[in-house]
C-alpha cells in the first residue's frame, strides 16, 4: 500500500487519468487529489479504476463562486476519501471547522493545507489539524 496522496491538479483527460489510475491502482494510493480536467469526470474516474479521490479546487471554486451560506459542500462524487481545506481560502479557522463538521457528517475526511500563509498562520493550520483529529477519533469511539 502506498500511504500518501497524489496531488494531479486536474492534470489528465479523463482518459489520461483512467490510464494512470489503472497503473498506479494496485499500490494503493489514499487518493488522488483532481486528477481529471473536469470535477464532473471525478465519479467516473473512480469507477474505472478504483483510485478514491480528494477535493481540492473544486472546493475552492465552489466556496467563492457563493454557493454557500457559511461552508457548505459542493456536490461530493463517488469515490471522495478527503477535502483539501485552505483555512485562509474558506474564510479562516472558524469556517474551516464549519465544513470540517458538514465534511465528517457526510463521511468525508479533511486535510488541512495552506495556500500562501506565515509561520504563524501554519501554526494554527497545525494547531487545528490537531483538533480536527482528535473530535474525528472521539466520533469514531
Amino acid at each position: 500500500c502506498l500511504a500518501g496522496a497524489l496531488p494531479a491538479r486536474r492534470a489528465w483527460s479523463l482518459e489520461q487519468a483512467i490510464e494512470f489510475g489503472l497503473r498506479v491502482a494496485p499500490a494503493g494510493l489514499e487518493y488522488c487529489e483532481e486528477p481529471v480536467r473536469s470535477p464532473e469526470d471525478l465519479s467516473e474516474f473512480f469507477r474505472a479504476t478504483r483510485v478514491p479521490v480528494a477535493l481540492d479546487e473544486t472546493l475552492d471554486e465552489h466556496l467563492r463562486a457563493g454557493h454557500s451560506n457559511g461552508p457548505m459542500l459542493p456536490e461530493l462524487p463517488d469515490g471522495l476519501a478527503a477535502l483539501v481545506v485552505k483555512p485562509s481560502l474558506v474564510g479562516g479557522l472558524e469556517a474551516t471547522e464549519l465544513l470540517a463538521e458538514a465534511a465528517r457528517a457526510a463521511g468525508v475526511r479533511v486535510v488541512l493545507s495552506s495556500a500562501f500563509e506565515s509561520s504563524v498562520g501554519l501554526a494554527a493550520i497545525g494547531c487545528l489539524a490537531v483538533e480536527l483529529d482528535q473530535l474525528q477519533s472521539s466520533k469514531l469511539a
